[in-house]
């Protein structure tokens, strides 16, 4: 969901990197806590913020070897400031 504005980005480049997700790895990281349990978005357009959550834990999770939850909903409410809008849309990247 991009939301009530249509934005067109120019991306000049393309990377394709060299590595590999398997569905092994996947259940290895439930199981060691690196993946956060699922959340419910409800009816809100905020997956942006859901994906963005996930993989800032997941990475905080195997550097640190500790459990992080971080608050889809601040950036929800927080993230206007850098073209995202709350449940009508935004983009991981600019989270």
């Amino acid at each position: 969901m991009i939301g009530p504005i249509n934005m067109l980005f120019n991306c000049s480049t393309t990377y394709r990197g060299n590595h590999w997700l398997t569905n092994e790895i996947i259940p290895g990281m439930r199981e060691e806590g690196i993946v956060s349990p699922v959340k419910d978005q409800g009816h809100c357009g905020s997956c942006w913020t859901f994906s963005m959550t996930r993989a800032l834990e997941a990475a905080y999770a195997q550097v640190t070897g500790k459990n992080i939850s971080l608050s889809e909903q601040q950036l929800v409410n927080c993230a206007y400031a850098f073209n995202n809008f709350g449940c009508n849309g935004g983009f991981p990247s600019q989270a």
